[in-house]
């Protein structure tokens, strides 16, 4: 396979060598971009981010790990750091035969720190058109930063970088009040045009089929999603309904927890309020349960039978996803459940000194009706006088624009939005939809 040679490259002896005509050859497999072996590539690395004041960069001092050395003094940069630019003469770097940029960094200082890799390519500046990803590196610690073209913080899609013309590499950290070093062991351009990044196994999202996360139709491996605490452990019920599962909980001083986790991923709730985990007791002893949902975002608030289940009886513990307490702010108030991303169904039983068994025939997610009182959209719920200055039915075809307005500011982060299409009418209510895409201003 045949490919152009990018119209700038980085030699061994620090030099930059600007190709003015075409000139074809073999691509490689890897090329690097700069070369740290050599004490003159220190200056091809400037100050970035309005940090000139607080970083120098330096050769590695000792011959046994060869590299550049960051300094970063206490300094206002927001983001202090270095950038390696196209020499005089050459405005882009062509990587297009590549897929990715990645390097290698030591933390050589004596704090842990952030160490960010940007690429930076030609575009308009209001779309951001780099990516970025970063490692975070304790003291002597090495990592590996990687760059996939298209893609940052995370492999997540992002701006379609263009390979063909890069207009810079950036290293940089956060704001510091101490000083910290970090050193450039390697910076190379691999991988093949148009990579992707792996499918992260965390990433999947499985959208349970009629409800059910366990029991139904439900697929179900114990060695896959099942994670067991103080001894308690898990089954098959011998001669129970398709898809039940027996919990067996041992005597035991402290409380004894089974995990149930989807096959590979998450579960995707976000279609649903609340999960029920329907159960029964078909043990000879009484058990004290409580559930809760574990989410990538945290988990839910644990939600506790009010009286111990007797043998025979059954019981469903009903998880919403509103919080118990309404968050005020703090890192006490509300949870952080994140309904699309459901990790694990926690069952607890408490301490007691006889053996437990359940039987869990089902955890579903639900989405119930909603409860509405009969005094909503008649008068307030307390006696009086009351005068309606105030209706609204959402019986028209569009938003009422006299009474209601569909945007607002998106200065914080210049990529929330306001659209009009996430805001659906009929039946006599109003849905407010949330769509993931980003930019600078409203619809």
């Amino acid at each position: 396979m045949k490919t152009r040679v990018p119209h700038w490259l980085l030699l061994g002896t620090g030099v930059f060598l600007f190709l003015t005509a075409p000139v074809w050859a073999a691509a490689a497999p890897v090329k690097p971009l700069l070369d740290v072996t050599n004490p003159a590539a220190a200056q091809l690395l400037t100050p970035s981010n309005g940090s000139a004041d607080q970083v120098t960069v330096a050769p590695s001092p000792d011959p046994k790990t060869p590299g550049l050395v960051v300094t970063i003094k206490p300094g206002p940069a927001g983001y202090p750091g270095v950038q390696l630019k196209p020499p005089a003469g050459a405005s882009t770097l062509d990587l297009s035969t590549f897929g990715h940029i990645e390097a290698k960094v030591t933390n050589t200082g004596a704090h842990p720190m952030l160490v960010a890799l940007r690429i930076d390519s030609a575009g308009d500046w209001h779309d951001s058109p780099w990516n970025t990803e970063q490692v975070y590196l304790k003291p002597g610690q090495t990592g590996a930063i990687k760059v996939i073209f298209g893609y940052a913080y995370g492999h997540k899609p992002a701006y379609p970088l263009k390979a063909s013309a890069i207009t810079g590499i950036l290293f940089f950290t956060d704001k510091t009040k101490a000083e910290r070093s970090f050193r450039i062991d390697s910076l190379v351009a691999a991988g093949p045009a148009g990579e992707k990044p792996p499918v992260n196994p965390e990433s999947i999202r499985i959208q349970p089929a009629a409800g059910y996360l366990i029991g139904g139709q439900a697929k179900f491996d114990p060695a896959q999603q099942v994670t067991t605490f103080n001894d308690a452990h898990t089954g098959p019920v011998p001669q129970g309904s398709p898809g039940a599962l027996e919990l067996s909980f041992p005597p035991s001083q402290k409380p004894a927890t089974i995990k149930l986790k989807p096959p590979v991923g998450r579960w995707d709730l976000r279609n649903s309020l609340e999960i029920q985990v329907q159960l029964r007791n078909t043990g000879q002893a009484p058990v004290t349960l409580r559930c809760r949902a574990d989410s990538n975002g945290g988990p839910s608030d644990w939600v506790a039978l009010t009286t111990p289940l007797l043998p025979g009886a059954q019981a469903r513990i009903t998880i919403p996803f509103i919080t118990k307490v309404p968050w005020n702010g703090t890192r006490d108030s509300g949870n952080r459940i994140t309904s699309d991303a459901i990790s694990a169904i926690d069952i607890t039983a408490d301490a007691a000194n006889a053996p437990r068994q359940i039987t869990l025939d089902a955890i579903t997610a639900a989405d119930p009706p909603a409860d509405l009182p009969a005094w909503l959209g008649q008068r307030p719920p307390v006696p009086g006088h009351w005068v309606k200055t105030f209706d609204e039915e959402f019986n028209g075809p569009t938003l009422d624009s006299s009474k209601w307005n569909n945007t607002g500011p998106n200065y914080w982060d210049h990529k929330s939005h306001w659209s009009k299409a996430n805001i659906i009418l009929g039946g006599g209510v109003v849905r407010l939809r949330y769509d993931k895409k980003t930019g600078r201003q409203n619809d």
